[in-house]
């Protein structure tokens, strides 16, 4: 007779539970070391094993140089529908460091609170080396004698309920919050684009308006995605390119003024769109690359889809 599989799945529950008091802190900690690499290289294998498969494939690119002494706040756009490419290749690569270009700095990646809360979810993060995207945890992390830089996503929420696959747009909050930050922090800020994030999925526009209330009175992109022969979740067979750019210093200002903060925002705007231009024709669809990138600013430029 099969005993009960109760007493079990209690004991895994209670593993689970103990597990995440245990590295709850950990979502704050300013080493992306602060867990072994191993189950990283282990799940990497199996999950771009699959993905090569399905026909996803991804490189890097580097069109500037990065300096053991210096520190970065690398922008990486666009959001795509879930930051697909940032759990699954963007992470693992700085976590890793199996390339010269990811040994020079320690980066740990600025993710939603939300993700914390997710099991299974909230411990990949962890041993890639996310960490929760509170302005003051950050600053916090950045100030530590660890001395990481860090990757975000300027465009957060709006920007993912924004996403789609037949044209490129991204967007930057209001009050240019990661600039302020960098120049806090005389970080340089380096723009990363993701060719091919965006079409992983298909992405349905049929209840953006709900899509765009929800974000607005939760925090919390919802887009209505479709992948692989029309009605699954896996992705499209997509060639992704990450392209990063050549670092934009910054002076460290206390509190930079708004002149300050806007000329650099200028900079970085320019310096996305030229990205854009110089590798779209040949990293993305014809039908893609031949549309003027959309840099927004939320709230102020005017955009059709909100």
């Amino acid at each position: 007779m099969v005993g009960s599989p109760a007493p079990l799945v209690g004991l895994i529950i209670a593993v689970y539970v103990v597990w995440v008091m245990a590295t709850d802190h950990l979502k704050r900690s300013p080493t992306p070391d602060a867990l072994p690499a191993w189950p990283v290289r282990v799940a990497s294998w199996l999950i771009h094993g699959f993905l090569g498969l399905l026909g996803v494939r991804q490189h890097s690119e580097f069109r500037g140089k990065f300096d053991r002494k210096g520190r970065y706040l690398i922008a990486c756009m666009p959001h795509g529908a879930y930051a697909f490419s940032g759990a699954v290749f963007i992470g693992p690569q700085w976590r890793l460091r199996d390339q010269e270009e990811y040994r020079v700095v320690p980066v740990l990646h600025c993710v939603a609170s939300v993700l914390f809360y997710i099991p299974l979810v909230r411990d990949w993060m962890l041993f890639i080396g996310a960490r929760e995207a509170t302005r003051g945890n950050v600053k916090r992390m950045l100030r530590d004698k660890a001395r990481a830089s860090i990757t975000i996503l300027p465009g957060g929420i709006w920007e993912q309920v924004n996403t789609r696959h037949d044209e490129e747009r991204c967007y930057v909050q209001r009050k240019l919050g990661f600039i302020k930050l960098a120049i806090e922090e005389g970080l340089s800020i380096v723009p990363m684009y993701g060719f091919g994030e965006n079409q992983l999925f298909t992405i349905h526009t049929q209840w953006n308006s709900l899509h765009l209330w929800i974000a607005r009175k939760f925090q919390l992109g919802l887009p209505l995605i479709s992948g692989r022969w029309g009605c699954t979740l896996l992705p499209h067979p997509t060639t992704i390119t990450h392209v990063y750019g050549t670092p934009i210093p910054t002076k460290k200002q206390e509190n930079p003024s708004n002149e300050e903060i806007e000329r650099v925002y200028v900079e970085f705007r320019e310096s996305v769109e030229r990205l854009f231009q110089e590798n779209a024709p040949k990293y993305l669809a014809p039908e893609v690359a031949k549309r003027p990138l959309k840099v927004l600013r939320i709230g102020i430029d005017k955009d059709d889809r909100s």
